[in-house]
C-alpha cells in the first residue's frame, strides 16, 4: 500500500509502525562470517540476548535517529550513533 499510495496516506501511529519495520529489516541483515568473502565485510558474533535486545530497541522506537541504510550490516546497536542529517 505504501508502494502504490505512498506514506503520507498511513494513519500516524501506522507510519510509526511502518518505519520501524523498516529498521527492524534492515538489521536483521547482520555481517555474517559466511558471508565475508561476498559482502567484503568481517562477520561478527552476537549472543541471542544481545541481538533481541536490540530488535526490542528498535521495536519501541529507540532507533529511530538512525537512518535505515545506517541499521545495514550494523552489529550491535549499542555504543553505535546515529549519523547527524
Amino acid at each position: 500500500m505504501v508502494a502504490v499510495r505512498g506514506l503520507d496516506h498511513l494513519p500516524a501511529d501506522e507510519q510509526t509502525t511502518y518505519r520501524r519495520g523498516e529498521r527492524l529489516e534492515a538489521f536483521l541483515t547482520q555481517p555474517f562470517f559466511v558471508a565475508e568473502p561476498f559482502t567484503g565485510r568481517a562477520g561478527a558474533w552476537l549472543s541471542l540476548r544481545e541481538t533481541l535486545a536490540d530488535v526490542r530497541r528498535i521495536l519501541e522506537g529507540g532507533a529511530v535517529d538512525f537512518v535505515v541504510q545506517q541499521l545495514s550490516y550494523i552489529g550491535r546497536l549499542e555504543g553505535r550513533s546515529a549519523a547527524v542529517e
